[in-house]
């Protein structure tokens, strides 16, 4: 990953490819590969591109050669350790393990190992060549490679043939996985019903092979198309009418608007958080990345650039919370100038010649103050959109942090809730993007002492768990003291401006004689009837207008004051915010318990379920934040 600081959140390109490609396509194909990571970085400028690859003989070294050419850095996403890899019969010549040796030492590429398909983790090399050695695993293995790089990629550049998978781990049956978004056939176990892989972008370039079939007759090698669909694979397509290819069609257009919207989204998050700040109040990246780690032997340089993504992505959100809450009052404000300038254009008027004459500049100040108000409550809408990704990005990383610190190998982006993960499309993919390379690159947890491992989770407690029980009380108090000055306030206002209408309609038009003003020369006034001389503006007949107009406007703000605390669910987010600072304090009471007892695998346990609560109570908030977006009052 790029040492610039604000370019913290990588675009993704996965490899899949077949390991027997024809020598003399590799200059097409290396041409292909460069042409597309020169795309996205066209597509995104302000975002750092990486390549993920498995380093298998053929096409994924290929790709990480020409990805390293283009000045791209490349993580190895290997299935096994390099020495277990290198003694699978996966590399079929010497050349072939010296190129896989070349590549990993040279700078600009990091490998870890992906996960094991089987439950638990081999713990040493011995451990990985034992499930090498099996067949079945060993296949297992590869297909849950291939499926963490598709998984864990923003789009998947595939060297294939075109042709139907021949294995149940190899380019064809990943790509297909890809494209269907269910895991691949060598799978037999998946990690949850519905825990399946979203569909993604296949850049799919055409790279025959000796043994090719008639699929990839006509192209030629390094020829690239996109496929977003399973019907975008062979004549399917082309067999496709009616009804289906109009879905066909609508899914493909929907999938390329999405990812699309993504890409964008990623970007501008990076262009924002390139640009020059002021140091934190904390001192800046350094000593609070420190203060997330707890001792320093557990601090390294993953969960430093982990915790200053968060505190950065953080900062960004702050700021764009803060522009919409003034955009949101300007709103509000060009409501209410509105519905002054329309009361007086209404009301303050002349007679001229017999004709009732309005003042237009008025009317004029009335659509002005409208158009503002439209145009305030557009641009708001894309900062409300991003505060959202941006709150629930840094609180997706807070929780990826404590749990990094807490020995915790759990992947964040996997633990939301299906149902929530639509609204969290391209935030998760950049948590999953940061996440890669943590788990190798963060000490071993179990290899440190007890008193350490202590240490750790009572700097996570102090850090996390008590912080957040501050924030939710603070929060908790802010939001419920806004909604009741809104609530009550409106009222009061309304009531207030209904009294100030009314007041006039209690002087009665008519008053006994005696009470009546005496005419200059001693005797009663000219109304015979009596009925005072006072001026006729006094009566209930002749309603004054400046008392009718402010009467109406008093009662407007006390609605508009209403309306204001509802948009801003300031009620509804206290409400959520005492749920989830009940949680908090029960699972500090709890953790502190635990760590007296100095109950290691417990306190795991607690922080591991306190954190996917975290991640939901935030999904939560996100989903009522939206169903109540920036929109202009008029009724």
């Amino acid at each position: 990953m790029p040492d610039t600081p604000g370019r913290c959140l990588p675009l993704v390109l996965g490899v899949t490819a077949h390991r027997d490609l024809r020598p003399a396509d590799e200059p097409a194909l290396r041409a292909a590969v460069r042409r597309i990571v020169e795309g996205f970085h066209r597509k995104c400028p302000h975002t750092p591109v990486m390549v993920l690859s498995a380093l298998a003989e053929g096409g994924d070294m290929l790709c990480a050669e020409a990805a390293l050419e283009a000045g791209v850095e490349v993580l190895a996403a290997l299935p096994f350790p390099p020495a277990v890899y290198l003694a699978t019969g996966s590399f079929r010549s010497a050349a072939a393990r010296q190129r896989f040796d070349a590549l990993v030492a040279r700078e600009g590429v990091r490998h870890f190992v992906t996960p094991a398909p089987a439950d638990g983790r081999p713990e040493s090399d011995a451990d990985w060549a034992g499930v090498a050695a099996d067949p079945g695993t060993r296949q297992m293995a590869y297909a849950a490679n291939g499926a963490f790089i598709a998984r864990n990629s923003h789009a998947l550049v595939a060297l294939w043939d075109g042709e139907q998978p021949r294995s149940p781990s190899g380019a064809a049956d990943v790509v297909m996985s890809q494209l269907k978004g269910l895991p691949p056939s060598a799978l037999s176990r998946l990690p949850g019903f519905f825990h399946w892989p979203e569909t993604g972008l296949v850049m799919h370039v055409w790279a025959p092979r000796e043994a090719s079939g008639p699929a990839a007759a006509g192209h030629l090698a390094g020829e690239q198309r996109e496929l977003w669909i399973p019907e975008d694979v062979g004549p399917a397509e082309e067999a496709l009418g009616g009804k289906a290819g109009e879905r066909a069609a609508r899914r493909r257009l929907a999938l390329r608007r999405s990812f699309g919207c993504m890409c964008a989204n990623l970007d501008r998050a990076n262009e924002r958080l390139a640009a020059p700040r002021a140091p934190s109040p904390e001192g800046g990246a350094e000593p609070l990345a420190m203060s997330y780690g707890g001792p320093p032997a557990h601090s390294r340089e993953a969960l430093r650039r982990l915790a200053w993504a968060r505190e950065s992505v953080g900062r960004l959100a702050a700021g764009r919370s803060a522009l919409l809450d003034w955009g949101i009052v300007a709103v509000f404000g060009s409501i209410l100038l509105a519905a002054v300038a329309f009361q007086l254009y209404v009301e303050w008027y002349t007679i001229r010649a017999g004709l009732t004459v309005h003042e237009p500049l008025l009317l004029v100040l009335f659509l002005l103050s409208l158009a503002a108000g439209g145009g305030l409550v557009l641009w708001l809408r894309g900062v409300e959109n991003d505060e959202l990704d941006y709150r629930s990005l840094a609180e997706a990383l807070r929780v990826a942090c404590q749990w990094g610190n807490a020995g915790l190998e759990q992947r964040v982006s996997d633990c939301y809730l299906q149902q929530l993960r639509s609204e969290l499309t391209w935030t998760r993919k950049a948590v999953q993007a940061l996440l890669l390379t943590l788990p190798e690159e963060r000490p071993a947890f179990r290899d440190l002492d007890g008193d350490a491992q202590l240490r750790c989770l009572d700097a996570v407690r102090t850090k996390w768990v008590r912080g957040q029980i501050r924030f939710f009380a603070d929060r908790f108090r802010d939001f419920r003291l806004k909604g009741r000055w809104c609530r009550l306030g409106g009222l009061a206002l309304a009531v207030a401006g209904g009294a100030f209408a009314a007041a006039q309609f209690a002087i009665p038009a008519h008053v006994p004689d005696a009470l009546a003003p005496a005419s200059a020369t001693g005797g009663p006034s000219t109304s015979q009837q009596g009925i005072r001389d006072w001026p006729p503006w006094v009566s209930a007949e002749h309603p004054i207008r400046w008392m009718v107009v402010g009467g109406g406007l008093i009662i407007l703000a006390g609605g508009l004051a209403i309306t204001f605390g509802e948009r801003r669910l300031y009620e509804e987010l206290a409400r959520q915010y005492t749920r989830t600072l009940a949680l908090f304090r029960t699972a500090d009471t709890e953790l502190k318990r635990l760590l007296d007892q100095r109950n290691v695998p417990a306190a795991q346990r607690l922080l591991f379920e306190l954190g996917r609560e975290a991640l939901t109570e935030n999904a939560n908030w996100l989903v009522l934040r939206r169903s109540r977006p920036v929109e202009m009052i008029v009724h």
